[in-house]
């Protein structure tokens, strides 16, 4: 056995894991009335999961709890559609998304709520909070506000026309836009005889109401028995200055 004196000395760091955090990405979140909130977290450190709330039943009668969890992603939008958050579907009120395309986030319903309504969520001011545990939620430290704004009335009316043999093929509104690039529909508000009229709304407050319908033709519902709408309720009624003397206006 050989002794030796010789030694050796290395200098290890070691770095304590950072903690985690979520975080609202911004203070203030608005929405028109009946569209789709956009709000995102931010997941920095450790933290994959937060439970979040919408709403104080207290304040606003209204309170949505649910969980989400980032699978992976530093920043996640949780979609809240305005329309239909009183009703008790809730894959038809939240949703998450992310960037990331190697992840996916996740959202669960919390039992403990009070998120059943009979109509449109109302307007006004609705408090955002954020909490590592649901018993939490409560007495949050990360909070924010979303506003439900009164929707605009519809900003804009565009008409358009093609002659009718020219449209044989147009099943859905992409087919339309198609044809209005091909030049073979054109804006104009005079209507030739037995041409087709095409009319483009311009409208705030309806993204709920298409997004739970599937697409804007499956919200374009009939009325019922009792002529109320089921959807999305558009009438075209002839004008005063073009109706014939002693005759009802054309719908």
């Amino acid at each position: 056995v050989v002794d030796t004196t010789g030694s050796d000395t290395a200098e290890i760091t070691v770095n304590e894991v950072a903690d985690g955090d979520v975080e609202f990405a911004q203070d203030i979140y608005e929405v028109n009335q009946g569209d789709i909130a956009d709000i995102d977290l931010e997941f920095t450190g450790q933290s994959d999961s937060t439970y979040v709330r919408v709403g104080d039943v207290d304040a606003v009668n209204y309170q949505l709890d649910f969980e989400v969890e980032s699978g992976g992603a530093d920043e996640v939008t949780v979609t809240f559609n305005t329309y239909t958050a009183g009703q008790e579907d809730f894959e038809d009120v939240v949703d998450v998304e992310t960037d990331d395309d190697d992840a996916e986030p996740t959202v669960t319903l919390e039992d403990d709520t009070d998120a059943s309504t009979t109509a449109i969520l109302g307007q006004g001011g609705y408090s955002l909070d954020i909490a590592d545990n649901a018993g939490d939620l409560d007495d949050a430290d990360e909070v924010a506000e979303l506003f439900i704004e009164e929707r605009m009335t519809t900003e804009d009316i565009t008409m358009w026309t093609a002659p009718s043999n020219t449209l044989d093929d147009v099943e859905d509104i992409d087919d339309i836009v198609d044809a209005i690039d091909d030049g073979v529909v054109t804006q104009s508000n005079s209507i030739a005889t037995d041409d087709v009229v095409i009319h483009e709304f311009s409208a705030t407050g309806l993204e709920g109401l298409v997004e739970d319908a599937g697409s804007f033709e499956e919200a374009l519902t009939p009325r019922d028995e009792d002529n109320e709408a089921t959807g999305l309720d558009i009438r075209i009624r002839q004008t005063a200055a073009s109706t014939g003397a002693n005759q009802p206006r054309k719908l």
